[in-house]
């Protein structure tokens, strides 16, 4: 690679008329979306993210299991079992990502769902 007279440098013809050959599918980029929503989670046991898509391949709604919004973290049960649990305030990712979605229909979309289970 050379260097044109500004200092900017030159990329070879070769390289610019060729795509990278080892980029990820719209299939893993929407999984790894979907996982890294799951990560936003706060469940101490279950985490689950959820990416829709559209389909010219736009995401137009992320979501992760998690208190509904307006309820904090730290004033509700993460229980799964016993007298108080998570059940009757944790928001599925699937729901949170329908909620927040930014277009008008979900006509012809697809949802990406992720979950990481902590098994104790």
């Amino acid at each position: 690679m050379g260097e044109i007279s500004n200092g900017t440098p030159e990329i070879s013809h070769s390289s610019a008329n060729s795509k990278r050959p080892d980029y990820i599918s719209w299939h893993e980029y929407f999984m790894a979306t979907a996982f890294l929503a799951a990560k936003r989670s706060k469940d101490p046991v279950t985490q689950v993210g959820a990416c829709i898509v559209s389909d010219e391949n736009k995401i137009v709604g992320i979501g992760y299991n998690g208190m509904p919004i307006g309820c904090h973290d730290d004033h509700f049960p993460w229980g799964k079992e016993g007298h108080e649990t998570k059940h009757l305030y944790v928001c599925h990712a699937e729901m949170n990502a329908i909620v927040n979605k930014n277009c008008t229909t979900l006509n012809k979309c697809r949802m990406y769902t992720r979950s990481n289970l902590h098994v104790r």
